[in-house]
């Protein structure tokens, strides 16, 4: 039997505005507790951030590199996706282009950029580890036990216990030993090498995992689920993720705005805007940067006939996508169906150094209108200064930024191409709120304040002092009936 979830997390009964207030209110307490308690440390932070998806952990490890912590990023070894390796973050090209790199050539591209090592550690047999002898003497592979003991004796503090439940983890030892030499790990998406180490450490999820993988009533679902809830801390950017918390029993939530690089994604020259007009003619460029998707996305065939005809009627308006997601060949075909290539570009995929330049070159970013929540993409326009047009769900935003969710145009999948057809002729507009929405990132996710915000929960993780008795942390309430009957609705048995 497979078992899955309801893939609409948005609603989930705990999501009222007087819980996400609560929850904020419960963080901030945290914060303060760990900003004050950064007094009794005197030694320097030596920190692992492991698994590099959508960047996330290049960006923080580089940011915390600047606040005297000694950062080293591990990357998970099962993903080669060109996304996940850290020099993406700092290349100026395209797919193709990356593709001719070596990896050499790769390695030089991000040890230029930042001075944080970065660690690819394969994955090994351990046949020994794998060995079901008392090693009374010397096993099958000529080991003893003395060489066992000494084996583990290089990692006291890694779970081997852990590794030998889920044997199909025993191949990371060596990554997971590597980790254990750190006083503290941050790791996002898939923390169980994190939790074999043995070493303190806090969670980011990104998406799914809480979602659907620790949902699984297979040894992975176990290990996620064991993992994510032995964090200290499981650092919360989106509402959406206390209803995930609610219905798998994690209580050790806590809401950090995701820490946004505004240094260097900041407003500036964007180089790509005269090929754009060479290739389109001027207008007002709409850029789409997320992937090409129905389900998380809301790109599907529809709108994007919708937003091609759009272009019929607004000869303004440029769409300009990158071209990566499932429903990309829907789109290449559409285009060609539609007839206006030449004011609809359809661009490769690019490292984030040349994205940054996408960003200062477009007038409005278009991002996802399906979930209703703000990733990576959202935060990285307006720390460039761009407006961005997408669905939110501010009743939830609203409570979890105390009234000051962000200052984008917010527009069902229903709304978007009205809104477009709107926002056509107003250049000006578009300009002001792109410098709110700079503003804002500012004050809410800039690095002068999540940084150091950062920093000191990861000491306070470190550190393993407890919180104060007295803080009341929502998550640690009763389950409700309303929530036990949503609970059950979501689940889904298959054969």
């Amino acid at each position: 039997m497979a078992r899955s979830f309801d893939n609409q997390p948005w609603r989930h009964p705990f999501l009222t505005a007087k819980n996400i207030r609560d929850f904020r209110a419960y963080s901030e307490q945290v914060w303060q507790f760990a900003t004050e308690s950064q007094q009794r440390w005197h030694e320097p932070l030596d920190c692992a951030f492991y698994v590099n998806m959508a960047q996330n952990m290049n960006k923080w490890a580089s940011m915390l590199s600047r606040h005297g912590v000694t950062s080293t990023l591990y990357t998970n070894p099962m993903d080669a996706h060109p996304f996940s390796n850290p020099a993406w973050e700092f290349f100026d090209g395209d797919i193709s282009e990356w593709q001719e790199l070596s990896e050499s050539h790769r390695s030089d591209i991000y040890a230029s950029m930042t001075k944080v090592p970065w660690k690819n550690i394969p994955l090994e047999s351990q046949p020994f580890l794998e060995s079901t002898t008392k090693f009374d003497h010397r096993d099958s592979y000529g080991y003893s036990r003395s060489d066992f003991f000494g084996f583990l004796a290089d990692a006291p503090t890694l779970r081997y216990e852990t590794l030998r439940r889920f044997p199909e983890t025993l191949s990371y030892f060596n990554l997971v030993a590597e980790i254990s030499r750190h006083k503290v790990c941050y790791a996002a998406s898939n923390p169980v090498a994190a939790y074999a180490s043995g070493i303190p450490y806090c969670a980011f999820s990104v998406g799914g995992d809480l979602q659907s993988d620790c949902g699984s009533s297979t040894d992975h679902g176990t290990q996620m689920v064991l993992a994510f809830a032995a964090a200290r801390f499981l650092m919360l950017s989106n509402p959406h993720t206390l209803g995930h918390s609610r219905r798998l029993g994690l209580i050790n939530g806590l809401y950090l705005p995701y820490p946004m690089d505004t240094g260097r994604y900041s407003p500036g020259y964007g180089r790509s805007r005269s090929e754009w007009v060479a290739r389109a003619g001027d207008g007002l460029f709409v850029l789409v940067t997320s992937r090409v998707d129905a389900a998380v996305k809301g790109f599907d065939g529809d709108l994007i006939r919708e937003l091609l005809q759009l272009l019929h009627r607004e000869p303004r308006l440029r769409l300009v996508f990158t071209d990566w997601g499932e429903n990309a060949d829907l789109l290449r075909r559409e285009l060609v169906a539609a007839g206006i290539a030449t004011r609809a570009l359809l661009l490769p995929a690019v490292g984030k150094e040349r994205l940054i330049d996408y960003y200062r070159s477009c007038d409005l970013v278009l991002d996802q209108l399906v979930y209703g929540y703000y990733g990576a993409t959202a935060l990285e326009a307006a720390s460039v200064g761009k407006p961005v047009l997408m669905f939110i769900r501010r009743d939830q935003y609203n409570p979890l930024y105390k009234g000051e969710s962000a200052p984008l145009v917010n527009v069902s999948s229903t709304g978007v191409v009205p809104m477009l057809a709107e926002l056509a002729n107003k250049p000006e507009a578009l300009i002001e709120i792109g410098e709110s929405m700079r503003a804002w990132v500012l004050k809410h996710h800039g690095e002068s304040k999540t940084a150091p915000l950062l920093l000191a929960l990861l000491q306070l993780a470190a550190s393993g002092d407890k919180l104060p008795s007295d803080l009341q942390n929502p998550l640690r309430a009763p389950i409700t009936e309303e929530e036990e009957q949503y609970h059950n609705s979501c689940l889904v048995f298959t054969s």
